[in-house]
């Protein structure tokens, strides 16, 4: 008996203390967001609705932590080429446009990838299926490849 006890109290600590070390925090398979590394240009939506010139009414507003929008009305079925730029393009990520030429053609709510790492003239194509006021949004939570899509307001 008294052989036992010892081992029982031996067992018991072995397993509170396998129990404490493979137990993980809830929240460790969150995905962690890591702020930007290098601050964002200010950018501009620009394109076919602008004349490819630089418009303040165009200026892309962030509206979550790493997403920023622009609005424009557009009209069923005449289609826009557009991309996201700052005033200067030279800047870093200072110019988007689509990634790969699978990513040019958006339809309503298709995210795609975008590309900024150099002076690029990939310009989006969209073609709205109904007049109205589009958001265009930019994502850059993967700072590496941006997201982009459209989203009809009204």
């Amino acid at each position: 008996m008294t052989f036992i006890r010892p081992f029982m109290m031996l067992l018991f600590t072995l397993l509170v203390t396998a129990c404490g070390i493979t137990a993980q925090p809830q929240n460790q398979h969150k995905k962690s967001h890591k702020p930007l590394s290098q601050p964002l240009p200010q950018l501009y939506l620009k394109g076919t609705m602008t004349q490819w010139a630089i418009d303040k009414s165009y200026k892309m507003e962030k509206v979550q932590r790493s997403l920023y929008s622009a609005s424009a009305n557009l009209q069923q079925g005449k289609t826009v080429e557009f991309m996201f730029s700052a005033k200067d393009a030279s800047t870093l990520r200072g110019n988007c446009g689509y990634r790969h030429i699978k990513d040019q053609q958006l339809t309503a709510d298709k995210k795609v990838k975008a590309s900024c790492k150099q002076i690029v003239l990939q310009n989006f194509v969209f073609t709205p299926k109904q007049s109205g006021v589009f958001e265009f949004f930019i994502d850059f939570e993967r700072l590496g490849v941006p997201l982009v899509f459209v989203h009809k307001v009204f």
